[in-house]
């Protein structure tokens, strides 16, 4: 089935990328093809080789692979001549711009001995790469066949594999190498989608369109071709993102099927879509054979057959499809379980056509939910309001005031208070809310997610006392650390599981990671039991990410956290496209942070940023382009980041102001020999009065990193006492071994330097092993000041980190003589091979090696490697 064109056009998120991508204008780059590449040097290097066969299905490569093999062979300095099978029709017909024509009418023999003697030349052995072998004629493939069997020519030759066994140019056989060429890995086509576009990926558009081609590289360059010219594939502030079906070229659909005939066709149609069969059926099994060897069907180990998906889209005249949710006879039901399962303009559709006949408002509801998630903000405000005048249930208005919030957040204002006055309004006609049953359990889960987007803390030791005068919450402990154990006082029923991930998010906030952790499961277990029967079931996974991985983080298990920031990110891809992308791109990108990956995480920050442009309802803009802010502070990009932050739009949500000011301070650091910190001992002190442990003590080991440990060091010591937290406890112990004057500070500051890498958070442990390095410079202890300064050297990584500790980092200055001799010995040199080289003696390279050791701070030359690059780094710099 053909598919209309799809118009060119922009978005709201910005104006298109200038200029096409690079694949337009010329190859795609070669990427997962070192071996074959290896091979093609071997052989072409080698005059009296034979040659070479490569061999794969359609789209994979080959000619690429040629090309790069004439490539070569010309670098090599031989002569290369290129041709191509046109057919049976023509004989001779791919030499006819390389053989000149033969006067009268020759016969067969001596038109090929007039094609060798051409070709041959003067002897230089050329080399012939043929492209489509499988179509060259008799007379073409005989006089290839001589060139190789004489020895006259390197010949390169691909053909299909995927064709029938006769047209094989089996005649070269033993006489040239076969190498197959296998479709790219996923990690490898991956990297050629990049390659193609110039410029990162959407990490979802990535997975569909690696999915949809299973590693043909054509296949991915005819979509990103197709893609671009009909406006589905564009890049705006972020990085490249398809919108839309993913829908095959219709050009490369027609050639992909062409020739088969009609019972083959007729079985591929069924198999796409599901229609079991079977070669013992009534089909015969020369039809399966045609199928599976031009890969069109697989067939897996239990012998069930298979279309891969870019085939089954080609045939559908789609892109893959995925399964609709519902179809029962109840549409609010239906629309329910869409918005269960993301797909929420499908939620949005099925509600509409309910809202005629919705006495209890369910249809209202669920397109509340939908058009919340699709972040239609102009279209909501008025639902909301309608709506409110329909629900009589207190669940109903408890799911109204999580919208509310929700709002409230994203404008940059209270989403605690809006859900409050939310739920203190009543509607002319409602029943009373009860102070107990499900209403009231509804309008705890509801407070308690709202505090959470609002960044609180503090425990609520109670459940919400309605009264005539509105809610009102039972005080609250001034310990944020206090209260009941996680999950014990947890409802029961629907709202379960959101109170539970509240609750985690809460317990992971104030330093309390196991229990948090303990929530985390308790929360996906009432998910798991009873999915269908969770409310706002959305918004829960979200807060249980974002639970999880702050606990994982606080607790310094910084592995765990690496892979559940891949598992969050793995499952959403089986989701449709929605606004939790962006939610669980902001995870990826602080988890690449976290361990030092400036790279990775502003790779994924930038993708959260431009999925928040699309839409936005979680109000998560400004938390994600403050971080990524701070993410090019630490790369020293200062300009870009200048940039991200003049672009704020403000109000900042209340959560959001601590990432905000710890982005411009990171940068007004840079400017400055002394930092200035009021900022971040402002917002500490709000973190403090939210009952946010771990933010205060993130802000307050800031001050402690730029220089000011004195001013934080006991408030950091009471942080860590009231928190179970391993990372708090050791941004105190640096603060208080900065702060101390005993012989012993670097030594105290190494070995946390040490156990906050061991705590995966690398660029912390690398500003402490900077000021260990201080602390051994002071007391004169220059072997020991060489070592820590190496170990924050090698801790920054190599992508160029810089803070200030870094910056002002006391690196060994080794003298030329003493750079150059280290770093022979570094490659493997033995004191005697340096000094013949160096034409010196023996004795002088031991002494020169000795002054280095000393200063480096190693103790011999196999901590070389590792020592020096700080040695080189601090020479560049002076």
């Amino acid at each position: 089935m053909a598919r209309t064109p799809v118009a060119r056009t922009t978005t709201s998120s910005g104006p298109r990328h200038d200029g096409p991508p690079p694949v337009l204008g010329g190859d795609p780059p070669l990427v997962g093809r070192e071996t074959e590449i290896a091979v093609l040097h071997e052989v072409l290097a080698d005059p009296g080789a034979p040659g070479l066969l490569l061999s794969g299905p359609l789209g994979v490569g080959r000619t690429r692979l040629l090309r790069e093999a004439v490539r070569i062979a010309r670098g090599l300095g031989r002569r290369a001549v290129l041709v191509t099978g046109t057919g049976a029709g023509v004989p001779l017909g791919p030499l006819a711009h390389v053989v000149p024509p033969v006067p009268g009418d020759p016969d067969g023999f001596a038109r090929m001995q007039h094609a060798l003697v051409a070709l041959r030349g003067d002897g230089d052995h050329p080399v012939v790469a043929v492209d489509d072998a499988h179509r060259l004629d008799d007379l073409t493939r005989v006089v290839l066949v001589q060139l190789a069997l004489a020895g006259d020519a390197t010949v390169i030759a691909t053909e299909r594999s995927d064709r029938a066994p006769d047209d094989r140019l089996r005649t070269l056989g033993d006489d040239v190498r076969p190498l197959a060429v296998a479709p790219l890995t996923g990690s490898d086509t991956d990297r050629l989608l990049r390659g193609m576009l110039g410029g990162d990926v959407e990490a979802r558009t990535a997975q569909r369109m690696r999915d949809l081609v299973h590693g043909t590289p054509l296949f991915l360059r005819e979509l990103v071709r197709d893609g671009y010219e009909n406006g589905r594939l564009t890049r705006h502030a972020g990085p490249w993102r398809w919108d839309g079906p993913l829908e095959p070229p219709n050009r490369l659909g027609a050639f992909l099927l062409a020739g088969l005939g009609a019972d083959e066709r007729e079985l591929l149609e069924q198999l796409a879509c599901g229609v079991a069969a079977g070669p013992a059926g009534s089909v015969g099994r020369d039809v399966f054979a045609t199928l599976h060897r031009r890969q069109l069907i697989r067939t897996d180990r239990d012998g069930q057959v298979a279309v891969p998906p870019f085939v089954a889209a080609v045939v559908a005249g789609t892109a893959a499809p995925v399964a609709l949710a519902g179809g029962g006879p109840d549409p609010i039901a239906t629309a329910a379980r869409a918005n269960r399962e993301l797909d929420h303009q499908r939620a949005e559709r099925i509600a509409r056509r309910a809202l005629d006949d919705d006495p209890d408002a369910g249809a209202h509801l669920e397109l509340v939910e939908a058009l919340r998630w699709q972040d239609r903000v102009d279209e909501l405000r008025p639902l909301l309001d309608a709506t409110a005048d329909r629900v009589r249930t207190a669940e109903g208005r408890a799911r109204l005031a999580l919208t509310r919030a929700l709002l409230a957040r994203r404008a940059g204002e209270s989403a605690l208070a809006a859900a409050e006055t939310a739920l203190d309004t009543e509607p002319d006609g409602a029943a009373p809310p009860a102070s107990t049953g499900p209403g009231r359990i509804a309008a705890v889960a509801v407070l308690e997610a709202a505090a959470r987007l609002d960044g609180l803390a503090l425990p609520r030791t109670g459940y919400p006392d309605r009264t005539s005068s509105g809610m009102r919450d039972v005080p609250a402990t001034a310990d944020a650390g206090a209260g009941a154990p996680a999950g014990q006082d947890l409802p029961e029923g629907p709202w379960k599981a959101l109170a539970a991930a509240s609750r985690a998010g809460r317990l992971a906030a104030t330093g309390r990671p196991a229990e948090a952790l303990d929530a985390v499961a308790r929360a996906r277990s009432a998910l798991d039991e009873d999915p269908a029967g969770q409310a706002e079931s959305a918004l829960t996974r979200l807060l249980l990410i974002d639970a999880e991985l702050s606990a994982l983080r606080v607790a310094g298990r910084s592995d765990d956290l690496e892979r559940a920031a891949d598992d969050a990110h793995r499952r959403n891809l089986a989701a449709p496209d929605w606004a939790g992308d962006a939610w669980i791109a902001w995870h990826c990108g602080r988890a690449a942070l976290v361990r030092g990956d400036l790279d990775a995480a502003g790779r994924w920050l930038a993708e959260a940023r431009a999925g928040t442009a699309r839409r936005d309802p979680l109000g998560l803009a400004a938390d994600c382009t403050a971080t990524l802010a701070l993410v090019r502070v630490l790369s020293g990009d200062h300009a870009r980041a200048r940039s991200l932050l003049a672009g704020l739009s403000e109000p900042v949500p209340l959560a959001a102001r601590a990432a905000v000011e710890r982005a411009r301070t990171w940068l007004r650091a840079g400017r400055t020999a002394a930092a200035p910190v009021g900022a971040l001992l402002t917002e500490a002190r709000a973190a403090a009065s939210r009952g946010d442990l771990v933010t205060e003590a993130v802000l307050l080991h800031d001050v402690a990193r730029l220089g000011w440990p004195g001013r934080v060091a006991d408030r950091l010591a009471a942080v860590a006492a009231r928190s179970r937290s391993p990372l708090l406890h050791l941004f105190a112990a640096h603060a208080a071994a900065s702060t101390a004057t005993t012989p012993d500070t670097g030594a105290r500051l190494d070995r946390v330097a040490a156990d906050l890498a061991a705590a995966g958070v690398r660029l912390d442990a690398a500003d402490v092993a900077a000021a260990a390095a201080a602390a051994h410079h002071r007391a004169g202890e220059r072997r020991r000041s060489a070592a820590s300064a190496a170990r924050a050297t090698e801790l920054a990584g190599s992508g160029g980190t810089r803070t200030p500790a870094l910056d002002r980092l006391v690196r060994p200055r080794l003298t030329p003589r003493e750079r150059e001799i280290a770093a022979l010995a570094a490659e493997g040199a033995s004191n005697a091979e340096v000094a013949h080289r160096l034409v010196v003696s023996v004795r002088t390279i031991e002494t020169h090696l000795a002054h280095a050791y000393a200063k480096l701070g190693v103790d011999g030359r196999a901590d070389l490697l590792e020592a020096l690059p700080a040695a080189l780094e601090g020479a560049a710099g002076r």
